[in-house]
């Protein structure tokens, strides 16, 4: 009896340190950040300090809130920040355009939803994309379901691709990805959390053209709350 008690001790205090580990560890991050974009701003070299500005509100958003849900606002603000990052990274040659009406960025959608699919858009379409390119978020609430559509006018894919993409959705297997890696385990996860969390009916659907970009449009229930 005295060493289960002992032991439960012991994993209260284990878990009572790893909380304050989990505290301590974005605020030393955050704080590390700030010190070298203030170095940097101290050496005039502003464009360090914007983008490890615009890193560091990536992370907090990331790492913040532990909700599942956000306010759609704040997962657009975390997109242009990281924005920021990805034209410094592609020299200017890519743009982001989002089109929203102002009632409908205090909608609630899970967190995480939008990112991995800018992030695949950059990565599969626009970066082999000789030339400028961009990606398009476009929100329209319809009667019964809100629409967000993620399109770039990048490199594209065949029928045969998409299809075979959709298919590895719809897998029951979590985390599988095609041997071009083009259904990364952050597109199979939003795919799984929006039928989990919002329910079968919703989902997205990926609609692609070689030489002429891709599509992702979503179906996500109307929340006004989180």
């Amino acid at each position: 009896y005295i060493n289960q008690v002992y032991v439960a001790q012991i994993s209260q205090k284990d878990a009572e340190l790893n909380a304050l580990k989990m505290q301590i560890q974005p605020h030393y991050l955050y704080n590390t950040l700030d010190v070298i974009r203030m170095t940097a701003l101290e050496q005039n070299d502003r464009k360090t300090a914007e983008l490890l500005e615009s890193l560091a509100r990536q992370l907090r958003y990331v790492m913040g809130s532990q909700s599942d849900r956000m306010y759609l606002k704040e997962e657009l603000d975390a997109i242009r920040e990281y924005f920021v990052l990805m034209r410094a990274r592609y020299e200017g040659k890519i743009s982001l355009m989002i089109n929203i009406a102002d009632e409908d960025r205090e909608l609630v959608i899970p967190k995480l939803l939008l990112q991995p699919m800018v992030e695949n858009a950059i990565r599969h379409g626009l970066r082999e994309k000789e030339g400028n390119g961009a990606v398009g978020i476009h929100v329209e609430r319809k009667k019964d379901y809100l629409e967000i559509v993620v399109m770039d006018d990048g490199v594209g894919m065949s029928e045969e691709q998409v299809k075979h993409m959709q298919q590895i959705l719809d897998n029951p297997e979590i985390g599988v990805v095609d041997e071009e890696g083009r259904v990364s385990v952050g597109m199979k996860n939003v795919y799984d959390r929006i039928k989990l969390n919002c329910g079968p009916e919703y989902g997205f659907v990926i609609q692609s053209a070689q030489g002429l970009g891709t599509s992702v449009t979503f179906h996500l229930p109307i929340w006004k709350e989180l």
